[in-house]
């Protein structure tokens, strides 16, 4: 009993009362007047209403000036941005109407759904707050990811709070319910413009979804704060995004891993490794996109899927040698390398030209002399990141240039054969690129090996592999 009060007394406290009020408020049906450079659409009547993913719009009739005909190709101005004044509220539809259906019956009025809708929203710097639903079928932060206590109201949760450390920016992570939807939240906890809270939503979401294996997002709306307790509201922008991608293939799975191995307790995703995860995503351009790479590729049809994990192996791939590049060529000193390959074509150029077919191509290959060879520079990045690969790995990267130039193995194998075998390439290259992820931004965790995993469930115990590895 007194370990709990403990835990609610040192709970960090979180206002979400200002966002529940808000959330209230701008879910409920609205009216206003349109502000538009369009004469057919400026001053009419409008009327919209929050619903998943969009908002709902009515107009009264379109006015008879410019001559309409003129404007008929834009839906009368509906498709170009435009504002609503709504009582002493100004909205901004930035983009205008995604979706607009004119009634000719009904004096050309239209009806249409906005996809993007601002409100005093002028992307300066303050607090941000980022909300982004979670699906009913999808896992809650803390099932990979413990965190810390907090507190919202009256009501304490024990775990779920997790800090994400970027140098420069601070922000938290958790999810929380209301009113029967589930919601992702981020959180800006030191000032920053809104340009570099997009990106650190991008970073927090990609993260997750590489360990979580379903990538939230459909919607987002992102509020402005003045001051770091979130008690008061200066601008609001919702816009529609991207489709969730739900998958099974989560890259850590801490229960999974507790039940198979029979421990006493789980072990979670470190919320430090989380933030580093999080901040080389933010940080490292390449980076992102190998996350985003395997995040957005997990739905695709089986042979697409195993191109793209490749893809995503090469990108990250690139990344460590890169970074790596002055302790792995074959000479220590660059000029030693530049002289020797000066003197061999010196030497090649003294050859008579008859003697080639192409002579040219000699001298090309002279110029790579200090560079790695592609096939050993994927064994090597892993070497690199103190990954062991067992002989199937090995051939499973062999493999990836018939992908990657669109040739796909068991072509002429029946259907079922075929897909099951590039399902095995499939999972195993997720395995692969996403333990050089975890590697590459330090993080260590039980990696979960989603080959086995699949045949396990199938009943066929013919991967002899450890379902858990830890990295």
């Amino acid at each position: 009993m007194r370990r709990i009060k403990d835990i609610e007394k040192s709970a960090i406290q979180t206002n979400l009362n200002k966002t529940f009020e808000f959330l209230r408020k701008y879910n409920r049906k609205r009216k206003g007047t349109i502000i538009s450079q369009y004469p057919t659409i400026n001053s009419i009547d409008i009327e919209f209403k929050r619903a998943y993913r969009k908002f709902l719009y009515e107009t009264s009739e379109i006015l008879l000036k410019g001559p309409p005909a003129k404007y008929q190709h834009l839906a009368y101005g509906m498709i170009k941005p435009f504002k609503i004044q709504s009582n002493d509220e100004l909205y901004e539809a930035r983009y205008g109407a995604c979706q607009v259906t004119t009634k000719i019956g009904s004096g050309f009025n239209s009806v249409g759904e906005l996809c993007e809708l601002d409100l005093n929203f002028n992307g300066s710097s303050g607090y941000y707050r980022s909300l982004l639903p979670l699906s009913e079928y999808s896992d809650s932060p803390v099932n990979y990811i413990l965190g810390e206590a907090f507190k919202v109201g009256k009501s304490t949760r024990f775990h779920g709070y997790i800090p994400i450390d970027l140098n420069d920016h601070k922000l938290a992570f958790y999810d929380y319910n209301y009113k029967k939807h589930k919601y992702l939240v981020v959180d800006s906890l030191t000032p920053v413009d809104h340009s570099q809270f997009e990106k650190a939503i991008e970073a927090v979401i990609y993260s997750f979804g590489l360990l979580s294996g379903s990538l939230s997002r459909d919607e987002l709306i992102i509020l402005h704060h003045s001051d770091p307790r979130f008690r008061k509201i200066t601008g609001f922008q919702f816009r529609k995004v991207e489709d969730t991608i739900r998958s099974s293939l989560d890259t850590v799975n801490p229960r999974e891993h507790k039940e198979y191995e029979k421990l006493d307790k789980t072990i979670h995703f470190s919320e430090q490794d989380f933030s580093k995860l999080v901040s080389t995503c933010f940080n490292e351009l390449p980076f992102k996109r190998a996350v985003r790479i395997i995040t957005q590729s997990r739905n695709l049809p089986q042979e697409i899927k195993a191109a793209a994990f490749f893809v995503g192996l090469e990108t990250i791939k690139n990344l460590i040698i890169t970074k790596n590049e002055e302790k792995i060529r074959s000479f220590k000193n660059p000029k030693d390398a530049n002289k020797l390959v000066n003197d061999c074509k010196s030497l090649v150029y003294e050859i008579d030209d008859s003697k080639f077919n192409f002579k040219q191509r000699v001298i090309n290959k002279l110029d790579q002399l200090d560079d790695i060879g592609n096939n050993e520079s994927f064994l090597l990045s892993f070497e690199l990141m103190g990954l062991k690969l067992n002989s199937e790995e090995k051939k499973c990267i062999k493999k990836r240039n018939r992908f990657l130039h669109g040739n796909i193995p068991f072509e002429n194998e029946p259907e079922n054969v075929k897909n099951k075998e590039l399902n095995k390439i499939s999972l195993r290259t997720h395995s692969l690129v996403t333990s050089l992820i975890l590697k590459y931004a330090r993080c260590s965790c039980y990696l979960k090996n989603n080959l086995r995993y699949f045949d396990l469930i199938g009943g066929e115990d013919k991967i002899k592999e450890p379902l858990f590895k830890k990295i």
